[in-house]
């Protein structure tokens, strides 16, 4: 009997490639660990760098295998096909071994060689989809799955027939403490300008933007902004010293939600975790979809809140001319940087998980 007990208590949990599929993971591995599972999490080694950026409880394991997107030309798609079959066999070896009674799978290329592996052990197999249409490695391996977990009502691309629970997104931890917390007054409007868990080049064009406002206007804002590149980084600091703007600009935020909490504006990319975590904090944003998101996804996930008055630019339109058009009124009219219509709330996605781990 007690060892029954303690296989049940067993999950693996398996996302990969951006911080948009591992940071949710993570979220649902800590609760379910504090809850007394005993949690697997399988990665790839592209993804073990986000393991350091956020809260990850100690008794959660950590494996790597190998993965590689199945997409492009022949050549690419076989050689992914190879690399992956690999990633399968050694995730084979880790459910050998650790034989759970459930996986969970958050998307990404580097899910598919558990979640392979869940249909080969015959475990049930739970998927979540963080945006607002199912995902490509999801939609491969969604006939296979128990269930699907959605962070949109209404999201697109499901099998017909396919049982699905609406959990929300899961939240980092960390998040939790600036939720209902009132912000530090400021006499300077905070602009906060990230491009998502890899940073986005295109928002550097947004320094000549801030720098062409009036001096006075210039005088009002400080500028937080996330830019990687180290040359970029020290030419739009230049331009904000020259212009009299006050700034910070870093590679990544580690104190992200507090660098949220404090904005009056965001700026960023469309991803589900850009977007719930900013909506949670219930901030005023200016979305911007990377245009070549699969299946134009982060377009569909921002689309979903512009009736409660958040901005959506494409990237298209995402010139000089534009931004300026639609930044400058907001920061001459700073009560327009209040959000008048609340998003409904998403369900306790804990507790959803929770449930369906002990169905």
């Amino acid at each position: 009997m007690k060892k029954e007990k303690q296989e049940n208590k067993k999950i693996i949990i398996t996302a990969g490639g951006t911080g948009g599929h591992v940071f949710p993971g993570i979220a649902i591995a800590n609760a379910l660990a504090k809850d007394g599972y005993k949690i697997l999490f399988i990665t790839d080694k592209r993804a073990l760098g986000y393991f350091k950026k956020t809260k990850i409880d100690s008794s959660i394991k950590i494996k790597t295998c190998l993965s590689k997107s199945i997409s492009g030309n022949p050549l690419k798609k076989l050689l992914g096909a190879f690399v992956t079959s690999i990633g399968a066999l050694q995730a084979f070896y880790y459910f050998l071994t650790f034989f759970p009674k459930k996986v969970i799978a958050f998307g990404g290329y580097a899910s598919f060689p558990a979640s392979v592996n869940a249909v080969i052990f015959r475990r049930p197999l739970i998927l979540h989809e963080q945006n607002a249409i199912l995902g490509k490695t999801n939609r491969i391996v969604a006939k296979f799955a128990s269930v699907i977990a959605l962070s949109f009502k209404d999201t697109k691309a499901i099998p017909a027939n396919k049982k699905t629970v609406y959990t929300g997104y899961p939240l980092r931890e960390e998040i939790q403490k600036f939720i209902d917390k009132k912000p530090t007054e400021s006499k300077l409007i905070n602009i906060l300008v990230i491009g998502g868990s890899q940073g986005a080049r295109l928002f550097n064009s947004l320094s000549y933007v801030f720098a062409d406002l009036d001096k006075d206007l210039r005088k009002k804002i400080f500028v937080t902004q996330q830019i990687a590149d180290t040359d970029a980084a020290k030419e739009v600091s230049e331009l904000y010293e020259k212009t009299g703007i006050s700034h910070e600009i870093k590679p990544f935020f580690e104190d992200i939600f507090d660098k949220i909490h404090k904005a009056d504006l965001v700026i960023s990319r469309s991803g589900a975790g850009n977007c719930f975590e900013t909506i949670a904090l219930e901030k005023k944003a200016i979305f911007v979809p990377l245009a070549i998101a699969a299946d134009k996804h982060q377009e569909l996930n921002a689309r979903t809140f512009e009736p409660y008055g958040y901005i959506v630019i494409n990237e298209k339109d995402f010139n000089f001319e534009h931004s300026k058009a639609v930044i400058e009124p907001l920061l001459k009219n700073p009560k327009s940087l209040k959000l008048t219509k609340k998003v409904p709330p998403q369900p306790d996605t804990l507790k959803e998980f929770e449930k369906l781990v002990k169905e």
